[in-house]
């Protein structure tokens, strides 16, 4: 076989593992959502099993906000959440509240977390084809869907949507870095806005690789410099204001208080040695066992330094925020590997295949308590994991739309939750009564 038939066949085998590993995790996040609608069974408040105390707040606020826009007199909401998620379920209550948005947007953004950080990676490589290049992609493909550190993406939450956008507004950034074509700057200030808009953190990521991108420029090019700083400012005074905004329009006692929490101390110390020794075992594991690994790095690359950054700074934050979930640590997930992945190139086929058994092999090593894990609580259990027990889940019924106005005093879910639950539920039943 000639050099240039083997460079062909290798070439044919890379597109065809994309293709595989892409189509495999479509539809493990087409299979997410249909599980989502069959377990709201038309009515997601009612029947849906994963809502914590603040999914109860999204959904409620989604409704409130339909009825608002209708002219209702509403009670003052006790915290006000941003508005994106806010809107995707305002759309679901009004398409009937049996799920099918939600479930729309949230398998939606398990593909994209993968496709997004894919896209990304493959900037660092400018399009070349070589066998290093590619052993990535099942790596990612396992850590953007049966990772343990995805497991809080049954719940009702806004997290996932606010850092898959997040992804959306730096990879348009990146092809703006690459392409100079204005429009994709246009773009990447609209999106981040938008993941602001979801979750405040959703603008870290932007706003520190346009800090990248102005430091790389600088000095060889000052006015390229300086539109990063000015998309900086874009982001920010459209954030504030939009904010502001939806402050003002619905009546509320309070907002919640993102920075409140963050404290210079080492408290969370005891915490994040169990969660990222658990959640980080794989990657430790595999820099221990394998030698042969090629660390490309270069600090004028525009992907590489504002992974680091985000991961750093992210990191930093999960550590200074004095309370202890493991969720958190989820924020910055996708650049870990998307900076891991674009820097390592590997010499030994070893490599390989050891770094997708190590994170498969994590799936089943499983702690009683995936928001705060710790060694002395995991077992060893292929059935029993986050992905099993959520696809082996059936709807529950907590009877909400039966007990009536003294639905607080009778109902043994009420009965049996805090205060804060109690509250976004009765203020529900108005809506819905309305």
């Amino acid at each position: 076989m000639d050099k240039n038939n083997g460079k062909l066949m290798f070439f044919t085998h890379a597109m065809n593992l994309r293709l595989y590993v892409s189509l495999a995790v479509f539809l493990f996040s087409l299979f997410f959502g249909v599980q989502f609608v069959i377990l709201a069974n038309g009515d997601v408040i009612n029947n849906y099993p994963y809502i914590s105390p603040d999914g109860f707040d999204w959904y409620m606020e989604g409704a409130y906000f339909t009825k608002l826009l209708s002219g209702a007199i509403l009670p003052e909401l006790p915290v006000l959440r941003p508005p994106l998620f806010v809107f995707v379920t305002a759309i679901d209550y009004l398409a009937g509240g049996g799920g099918w948005v939600l479930a729309f947007f949230l398998c939606t953004t398990v593909f994209f977390t993968y496709y997004l950080s894919l896209k990304i990676i493959d900037s660092t490589y400018l399009g070349k084809i070589k066998s290093k290049n590619h052993w990535f992609i099942v790596p990612l493909a396992i850590g953007t869907t049966f990772y343990p550190l995805n497991f809080f993406k049954p719940y009702l939450l806004a997290d996932s949507l606010a850092v898959a956008l997040s992804l959306a507004s730096v990879l348009l950034l990146v092809k703006y870095y690459t392409k100079e074509k204005f429009h994709f700057l246009v773009l990447s200030i609209i999106v981040s806005v938008l993941s602001g808009m979801t979750q405040t953190y959703g603008l870290i990521p932007y706003i520190l690789s346009c800090s990248v991108g102005f430091l790389l420029h600088i000095q060889s090019n000052k006015s390229k410099a300086v539109i990063f700083i000015i998309a900086i400012f874009i982001v920010s005074v459209l954030f504030i204001s939009l904010t502001s905004l939806w402050r003002w329009v619905l009546p509320h006692a309070t907002t919640p208080h993102n920075f409140d929490l963050l404290k210079v101390s080492t408290d969370m110390l005891g915490f994040y040695i169990s969660t990222w020794g658990y959640y980080f075992l794989p990657f430790i594991l595999f820099f221990f066992f394998i030698r042969r690994i090629i660390m490309v790095w270069n600090i004028s690359s525009f992907v590489k330094f504002s992974s680091l950054l985000v991961v750093l700074v992210s990191a930093l934050l999960c550590f200074l925020y004095q309370w202890p979930d493991a969720r958190f640590t989820y924020y910055f997930w996708p650049w870990f590997m998307i900076l891991l992945f674009s820097s390592i190139h590997l010499e030994t086929i070893k490599g390989v295949y050891l770094m997708p058994t190590l994170m498969l092999l994590l799936i089943v090593i499983v702690p009683s308590n995936y928001w705060a894990p710790t060694w002395q609580s995991v077992r060893f259990s292929i059935l029993k994991n986050w992905v099993v027990d959520y696809f082996d889940a059936s709807p529950i019924d907590r009877n909400i739309n039966t007990c009536g106005n003294d639905c607080n005093e009778k109902n043994e879910f009420l009965n049996n939750s805090d205060p804060y639950v109690n509250s976004t539920i009765k203020i529900y039943n108005q809506i819905k009564g309305l």
